[in-house]
């Protein structure tokens, strides 16, 4: 079997749970690293806190606040405190996709930029009832109910409709903080949010800033200037920042995939020119890094 039939297997879809449902979460997935999901996460932070950098910026997540964190962007976990809990959600980029043709709010920009607001105990005590009649759901075997993937699609919209409803704008929010350190326009943010969605497809293909302008119908320096204007770093920064993401996930974590195979799947012409990309912009070789990764084990 020759290298790319070897890559083109890795890709095959494994099957997993269309929702995960996690009670008292008391830290973050991972420490120090940048990392991405296809998938929506919801979480309720019910204690605590935790600081992290979302897209670059960095926010506190605090008790009383519901994070809807759409896929494909980029989370950096620093710190929680000791008393941090959590519930989380997790929906599979396949249940998502079938949501999002069936959800009465398409209203999802807010949550690309600003992913969490902080709500009264009444409104967490409602979107908890929500939560525990999902968890009752999850636990029927299909054979008891045989309409349970529809009741969990239309017990998630009506949960996702409680928490999107509730969001007047707040003060003391990751909103806030976000809006304070970047002056994001709604052209900049709605850009921005298309921008993740064909990056997150084309990743692999297309590394140049001049592509995504062509397919958002934009000059290359306009469209650099408006990514520029939401996150605060160029198009070709944020391109290369969101591919050292993916590099370091498949090193840490697919252990069969030699570093070729890594530069191949990630759309690289060699090893050689994947390995100059991860030096460049990590300062440390892949080989060190995935060594470094195997030794904290």
């Amino acid at each position: 079997m020759n290298t790319l039939e070897k890559i083109i297997r890795l890709e095959e879809p494994r099957h997993e749970a269309d929702i995960v449902l996690q009670r008292n979460i008391s830290r973050l997935p991972i420490y120090g690293e940048d990392m991405t999901t296809g998938k929506l996460v919801v979480v309720i932070c019910t204690s605590g806190q935790a600081k992290l950098l979302y897209d670059m910026n960095e926010v506190m997540f605090t008790a009383g606040e519901v994070a809807v964190i759409m896929p494909n962007h980029i989370l950096h976990p620093i710190e929680s405190s000791q008393d941090y809990k959590a519930t989380r959600i997790i929906l599979s980029a396949e249940f998502f996709k079938e949501l999002k043709l069936r959800m009465l709010s398409h209203n999802y920009s807010k949550y690309h930029i600003a992913p969490s607001r902080i709500f009264s105990e009444k409104e967490i005590a409602s979107i908890s009832k929500m939560i525990d009649v999902i968890e009752i759901v999850l636990e029927k075997p299909t054979e008891q109910l045989p309409h349970r993937r529809e009741m969990l699609i239309q017990l998630i919209i009506i949960t996702y409709e409680l928490i999107s409803q509730s969001i007047p704008e707040r003060e003391n929010t990751i909103a806030a903080q976000v809006a304070n350190n970047n002056s994001i326009d709604k052209r900049s943010n709605i850009l921005f949010n298309e921008f993740c969605d064909l990056l997150a497809h084309h990743y692999r293909e297309q590394h140049e800033a001049s592509f995504y302008a062509q397919q958002l119908h934009l000059s290359t320096k306009y469209f650099s200037k408006l990514i520029h204007d939401a996150v605060g770093v160029t198009a070709k920064a944020w391109i290369e920042q969101y591919i050292l993401v993916q590099a370091k996930q498949l090193l840490s974590t697919r252990h069969d995939m030699q570093i070729q195979q890594v530069a191949y799947y990630l759309g690289f012409t060699d090893q050689a020119t994947f390995c100059r990309f991860f030096a460049r912009t990590s300062g440390m070789t892949a080989r060190d890094f995935r060594r470094s990764i195997i030794n904290e084990k």
